[in-house]
């Protein structure tokens, strides 16, 4: 590693001679970011020490500049008139141009390791260029510097490197590479099996199903020998089809199965909403459990308590949140006794008295959500019963001398008083239960079946109302224009259904979010295939 005693004394030169410094610094940086090497190479032979002395107030040199760039031939032909261990240069925030040239391309840090592999071992703050091509995203980037270090003959790596590389990876989804670093005879002493499922307990996001596979790999690689220790086996229950049951069994009667807060796998999958896991603790068998922590919290404190954000916001809107938290509190207070349901904490909450402190602000932007919902409903709802009681007086063609409707024996005349007294009925309904909804006492219980059915049953009976609106908007054309020009109820009847495909398209998410999360939930804790073989 060089110092920077003559790149200090570069910058001192430089803004001594002002007008050197912009007339030699300013044009180089700028050749460098164009790739333009013809007007590089005249400042360079104008000026051959710049070549290796700092440009910018960064200190960043020119091979800084240009490395960050996908101008590889400029690069190429740079390092060329370099000395080998100019190279390793370093700005101020300690980084060589390999740790640029990682977020640029595979064959920038070719053009670089070609030249001088020893980059691969000058650290930036403490860490290796592998991680800062981590941080770059680039998947066959960080293939290619891991692939490069780990040829190196010098052994350099630490147990802080192993283990911040590895957990690196599994951040960053990069399970293959992981894979490859747990299995490296270099390290794999190194590397501790809880290390790698601590962290996979907690990050749910890992169990995506593609990625499924490498996971299932990962784990069989690191349960073996380790399994009795193993503090964080609850990712197994993910994973419960791919793992033999005698190892998921022996793990569960573990008595070590329990983290620094004296919470056993059953009290993490509650925590974190992880219902796999649940399902799967109970489907072999499980006792339940009083133990509490430090905190004097039970099993059903910990479902009382409010989880991250991340695992609340797998339901969309405030007041479906509010159900699923509730389905977990009156699930879990089905496993623990009456004792248990109503013991205090350090702090003097019994699991009901934390739920209600807990998800009060929940409650409240449920309630808010649901009303403005139901207020703008209501009100379409409305016009369309008004539209629709109006039509049913004013038939189509008018009525005969004998006060009889014209068109009365007319296909279309039938169709659009059978769809004009359905969308007011149905619009109707849609008023009663939006009202419903609007003047509810909204009591924690209320979030459970009431208030979700009640949006469900509204939203149903107005897309009805609207489909049969336009139906009977189509069928009174055919009437009026039913000899001579066919073509415009057809045209009319075409356009009366873009209200309702936008209708559809618009506001079907939320009825099946309601849907699934009022009737599916009742699988949620009582899955349809069991979880294991």
């Amino acid at each position: 590693m060089l110092l920077y005693g003559e790149l200090v004394l570069f910058v001192i030169y430089a803004k001594e001679q002002k007008e050197n410094y912009i007339d030699i610094c300013v044009p180089l940086y700028n050749a460098a970011l164009k790739g333009d090497w013809r007007a590089a190479e005249r400042i360079i032979g104008d000026c051959p020490n710049v070549i290796n002395m700092s440009i910018t107030n960064k200190h960043d040199t020119v091979l800084h500049i240009v490395s960050s760039t996908k101008h590889t031939y400029f690069a190429e032909k740079l390092v060329n008139m370099m000395k080998i261990e100019d190279l390793e240069l370093q700005n101020l925030d300690g980084e060589t141009a390999l740790c640029l040239a990682v977020a640029s391309t595979v064959k920038m840090v070719d053009v670089l390791l070609k030249r001088n592999n020893r980059l691969l071992v000058i650290r930036k703050n403490g860490d290796l260029p592998f991680m800062s091509a981590i941080s770059s995203g680039d998947k066959h980037m960080v293939e290619y510097i891991y692939s490069k270090t780990n040829n190196m003959e010098d052994d350099f790596w630490t147990y802080s490197d192993h283990k911040r590389m590895l957990m690196s990876c599994l951040a960053s989804g990069l399970f293959e590479i992981a894979l490859r670093i747990i299995k490296d005879p270099k390290i794999r002493g190194d590397i501790q099996g809880t290390d790698v499922l601590e962290y996979l307990a907690y990050n749910p996001s890992a169990f995506d199903v593609k990625r499924r596979p490498l996971i299932r790999r990962l784990i069989n690689t690191m349960l073996p020998g380790r399994i009795a220790n193993n503090e964080m086996a609850e990712i197994v229950g993910t994973m419960g089809r791919q793992i033999r049951n005698g190892m998921v069994l022996k793990m569960l009667h573990s008595k070590k199965l329990k983290n620094g807060d004296r919470h056993t796998i059953f009290h993490v999958a509650v925590k974190n909403r992880q219902q796999n896991v649940y399902n799967l603790l109970f489907e072999l068998g499980s006792k339940k459990l009083g133990m509490a922590d430090p905190d004097g919290n039970n099993i059903l404190h910990l479902a009382a308590m409010k989880p991250a954000e991340g695992r609340l916001s797998i339901v969309s809107g405030a007041a479906l949140q509010m159900q699923r938290e509730l389905l977990w509190f009156k699930e879990v207070q089905t496993r623990v006794n009456q004792k248990d349901s109503r013991k205090v904490n350090n702090k003097g909450k019994t699991p009901q008295e934390l739920f209600t402190e807990e998800h009060v602000g929940l409650m409240e932007k449920g309630e808010r959500w649901m009303k403005e919902t139901t207020a703008q409903c209501m009100i379409v709802a409305a016009l369309i019963a008004t539209i629709m009681f109006a039509a049913a007086f004013t038939l189509p063609g008018g009525n005969n001398d004998n006060g009889r409707p014209i068109f009365i024996k007319e296909t279309a005349f039938i169709m659009f008083v059978v769809t004009d007294a359905i969308s007011l009925c149905t619009s109707s309904a849609s008023i009663l239960m939006f009202l419903a909804i609007l003047t509810a006492r909204y009591t924690e219980n209320d979030f459970l079946v009431s208030l979700p059915v009640k949006l469900m049953v509204g939203l149903v009976t107005l897309f009805i109302s609207i489909a049969t609106m336009m139906i009977a908007f189509g069928a009174s054309f055919f009437l009026v224009y039913n000899e001579g020009m066919k073509w415009i109820p057809i045209l009319v009847t075409v356009l009366a259904s873009l209200p309702v495909i936008l209708f559809v398209g618009l506001q079907s998410h939320l009825l099946f979010d309601v849907i699934n999360s009022t009737f599916n939930s009742r699988h949620l804790f009582r899955p349809r295939k069991r979880m294991l073989y």
